[in-house]
């Protein structure tokens, strides 16, 4: 979605709340998840989880909050972050997640190569991606 489209909608909302009523946003942040490979025991970084348009999307909906922020229709009333994560017992398994739900989503070669090498080391291996979310809750003002 376009950047100015993104502000249309929000400034759309804005006309559809009530007077008290608050807007939840949920997304991710733009720092890249980072691939790790656990067991019970320990967590080894592998990289991280690449996108094609390089999460541009993310970056495009903090300006957006920000500029009706800043045009005086919303105050944040509460953020925070928090954190998601798959686990995969594989990495086929992961990459056919990918492919079915985050086509623009990749893993570089090294990347793959270390998840491979830590995960043939034992048995009880999995893949985790961790991704940071943000979570706020905007009022009118």
């Amino acid at each position: 979605m376009a950047p100015e489209s993104m502000v249309h909608a929000l400034e759309m909302i804005y006309d559809l709340l009530e007077d008290h009523g608050d807007l939840i946003d949920v997304h991710p942040s733009i720092d890249p998840p980072v691939i790790n490979v656990i067991n019970e025991s320990s967590s080894v970084f592998a990289g991280y989880l690449r996108e094609n348009d390089d999460y541009i999307e993310y970056t495009q909906a903090d300006q957006a909050l920000a500029s009706v922020i800043n045009s005086g229709l919303y105050v944040i009333k509460k953020q925070d972050l928090f954190n998601f994560s798959i686990y995969s017992d594989t990495l086929d398994e992961f990459l056919a997640y990918l492919a079915e739900n985050w086509s623009d989503a990749y893993l570089e070669n090294d990347t793959i190569d270390r998840i491979r090498k830590q995960m043939s080391l034992a048995e009880g291996y999995k893949l985790v991606s961790t991704e940071k979310i943000k979570i706020a809750r905007l009022g009118r003002l």
